[in-house]
């Protein structure tokens, strides 16, 4: 049988009837030579014929082969398709959860003279009753705690933060200030 491995629309002539020997026939409809590849493995024809775009013959079997292949293609596709978007639709959720659950406190480091503290990164601490958030700044002294809403700040190094409750929806407060200033204990830094 005479098959074409990658177009839906393949000669029609009958091989048995092609002029030729037993490895080639010729197919006077298409004027070619085509190769006869039904003792082949189909690792070899996969290899060397796959993608060329060229005729060849093939026996039932290997046929059948590839026939049950190309539907096991469409099958992967369409079920990697359906698992892609079941996990995106999942950690879409789960993120939008993470993020409605905390709030982001951003701040800039500045010492006693208020000059913002450049040279290194400084550790940015804050304590509530169990958890301890912490964070370093970066090369422009600004730092970004992500805390949890309605927890209470029992310590922390950050002046102006001390002592305080962040409520849901109330973190605006935190937001105004355009820097936070950090206090420096003799010998910490």
């Amino acid at each position: 049988m005479k098959k074409e491995l990658l177009q839906n629309n393949p000669c029609l002539e009958d091989c048995d009837q092609m002029k030729g020997t037993s490895d080639e026939k010729l197919c006077e409809k298409c004027m070619t030579t085509l190769p006869n590849l039904s003792n082949k493995s189909i690792e070899s024809i996969v290899k060397n014929y796959f993608g060329k775009k060229k005729c060849v013959i093939l026996s039932n079997h290997q046929l059948e082969l590839f026939l049950k292949m190309k539907q096991l293609k469409k099958i992967t596709i369409a079920s990697s398709l359906f698992i892609g978007t079941t996990f995106m639709f999942s950690a879409y959720g789960q993120t939008h959860v993470q993020h409605a659950d905390s709030c982001l406190i951003k701040g800039i480091a500045i010492d006693e003279d208020r000059e913002i503290l450049k040279e290194r990164a400084i550790y940015v601490y804050l304590k509530d009753d169990d958890t301890i958030y912490e964070t370093r700044t970066n090369e422009n002294g600004e730092f970004q705690l992500n805390l949890p809403l309605n927890c209470e700040i029992d310590y922390s190094n950050i002046k102006q933060l001390k002592n305080k409750k962040i409520r849901n929806r109330k973190q605006i407060h935190l937001r105004k200030a355009k820097t936070i200033t950090v206090s420096r204990a003799p010998g910490f830094f």
